[in-house]
């Protein structure tokens, strides 16, 4: 369909002008015939990235009209950006391409869904963009769709010869309970997989169960006398209230801090902490990690109950940190 004259071939090339009068999706696109699904077959294409306008398609469709909405790259001018539209839903922003950039694109079929793959650009190697699980409908047909956007197309093509990612591992541990053994040979789309070998864990209800054993404690704090080495964010105050730490919220959120020190990065800690706040206040253990307050555990209760969390160290130092939410 092209019905204001902006689709033509030029210097060997499939050439898509903009500036329509009425846009409208798939006006001007391109479709061919249809084709059977199969996991493994590809459709190739070659595009010179637009500018800053308009907005464009490329993959598979159920039908041949409007906008593919089954398997297929976006390319949304008007935002700079590349999305992957499968099943009638976007993946939000995947990659920011530059203007008149030649990229490669591939979107490989899988039975239910496909596999999205970029080259061209920052891009130098082909680079897995996304793994869509959302349709198996077939037949499908291959296409290019435009709304009012100028870019160029080439050597759009599907190979007769299949091809399927194959996974360094797979294992979806449906198996008998028991020793954990080897990754699975087969991949989820039926491809050949390494089998290897797992270090760990054993199958449980299907699934990989690893159960780790806590080693000693590298701090233990039970507040019989003095505040432990806590300090409060200025107003506020710290007491040692009958063997345990209490802060009192002047007016600021922060509340109170304590630096524990160097930890080994890589390994897994679990901090465990009995604590409780006066009725209709919400309290805020934070762990900083060099200015990132991650895991967050929030609490009401008002009476003394056991808060645990887990983390893994990434950076040291590490910090506690009550604050106040309201």
């Amino acid at each position: 369909m092209d019905t204001e004259s902006k689709l033509s071939i030029t210097d060997g090339q499939l050439s898509f002008a903009g500036g329509k009068a009425t846009p409208a999706y798939g006006n001007p696109g391109i479709w061919y015939p249809s084709t059977a699904r199969a996991a493994g077959k590809l459709l190739l294409g070659t595009f010179v990235s637009p500018a800053s306008t308009g907005q464009f398609l490329f993959g598979w469709d159920t039908d041949q009209s409007s906008l593919p909405t089954t398997h297929a790259f976006n390319f949304t001018g008007y935002t700079n950006e590349i999305q992957v539209y499968e099943n009638g839903a976007n993946s939000g922003k995947l990659f920011m391409p530059v203007a008149s950039t030649t990229y490669q694109m591939a979107v490989v079929l899988r039975g239910t869904g496909a596999y999205y793959y970029m080259k061209g650009g920052t891009l130098t190697n082909w680079t897995l963009m996304w793994i869509g699980a959302g349709n198996s409908t077939t037949p499908l047909y291959p296409g290019i769709q435009n709304y009012s956007s100028t870019f160029t197309a080439d050597n759009i093509r599907i190979p007769t010869t299949t091809w399927l990612p194959t996974p360094l591992a797979y294992d979806t541990f449906t198996r008998a309970d028991g020793a954990i053994g080897n990754s699975e040979t087969t991949g989820p789309d039926s491809q050949t997989t390494p089998s290897l070998a797992w270090t760990g864990g054993a199958i449980s209800t299907n699934k990989n169960v690893i159960t780790p054993s806590l080693g000693s404690p590298t701090y233990s704090e039970t507040f019989d006398s003095g505040t432990g080495g806590f300090n409060a964010y200025p107003n506020n105050t710290i007491e040692n209230d009958t063997g345990t730490l209490k802060n009192t919220y002047v007016n600021n959120g922060n509340g109170t801090f304590k630096t524990f020190g160097s930890l080994t990065i890589g390994n897994w800690y679990e901090f465990s902490t009995d604590v409780k706040t006066n009725a209709g206040s919400t309290i805020a253990l934070k762990f900083s990690l060099t200015g990132i307050n991650k895991p967050q555990i929030n609490f009401s209760n008002t009476t003394f109950s056991t808060s645990v969390s887990q983390f893994r160290a990434s950076t040291i130092p590490i910090s506690s940190m009550f604050a106040t939410l309201n």
